[in-house]
């Protein structure tokens, strides 16, 4: 659908918001720093980190769990159509 590999799953608008707030960080990025993107959300903590788990299981992001603290980066277009 519109060009985006069948593995990824659709996004609520909360979940794009997140991805938009990861896309607009310098790598690696943190929860943190994406709750910082979206403060004016007034999202808690857990709140931004239930969405990271969602687009985790969504193909959308990939999380690096060994590093501390805990990084998160998107897949890019190449990548996500690499595997198609």
């Amino acid at each position: 659908m519109y060009g985006i590999p069948d593995r990824l799953k659709a996004l609520s608008a909360a979940e794009e918001q997140v991805l938009l707030a990861l896309w607009d960080c310098k790598p690696p990025v943190s929860r943190r720093d994406i709750g910082a993107r979206l403060a004016e959300k007034g999202w808690a903590a857990a709140t931004v980190l239930n969405f990271l788990y969602r687009l985790e299981e969504k193909g959308w992001v990939t999380c690096a769990k060994e590093q501390n603290p805990v990084s998160y980066t998107h897949l890019r277009a190449h990548e996500t159509s690499a595997h198609l």
